[in-house]
């Protein structure tokens, strides 16, 4: 599988609700020694079943969550992606109830491929747009 082809499966298998078959899967596409960058602060260690849990709360709050490829491009062995999430606040999410709003965000994800698994992947968004997507200000 190329790398763009294993990036998009990625992304597929992180929308799997069943938290077993999620898992199996991104066992199957990442590496062993996976890292996620970008939740190391979160759940540490940042790898694999960190990635799946935090997938968990994600789909718990956003359980009809899609993303949309804006842009996919590869340079050697990293794939960066623009895309657009958009799902209904049906959960708790970061401590806050569910608001039933559908929410967009648009996001940048980098990853590194090794032997054709995701090694290691970055991901950043605007967290403030979210939060006010979530809580948005009162109007008088």
């Amino acid at each position: 599988m190329d790398e763009k082809s294993l990036y998009r499966t990625y992304v597929s298998a992180l929308a799997i609700a069943d938290d077993r078959e999620r898992r199996q899967r991104l066992e199957e596409l990442l590496a062993p020694d996976f890292v996620a960058h970008d939740l190391e602060a979160v759940l540490p260690p940042g790898n694999i079943a960190s990635l799946s849990a935090f997938r968990a709360r994600v789909l718990a709050a956003f359980p009809d969550q899609r993303a949309e490829f804006l842009d996919v491009i590869q340079e050697g062995d990293r794939v960066a992606c623009r895309q657009r999430v958009v799902g209904t606040h049906r959960g708790p999410f970061q401590g806050v109830p569910p608001t039933g709003r559908e929410v967009a965000i648009e996001l940048f994800e980098w990853v590194r491929v090794a032997q054709g698994r995701i090694a290691e992947r970055w991901v950043v968004f605007d967290r403030a747009a979210l939060a006010a997507a979530l809580n948005p200000p009162a109007t008088s």
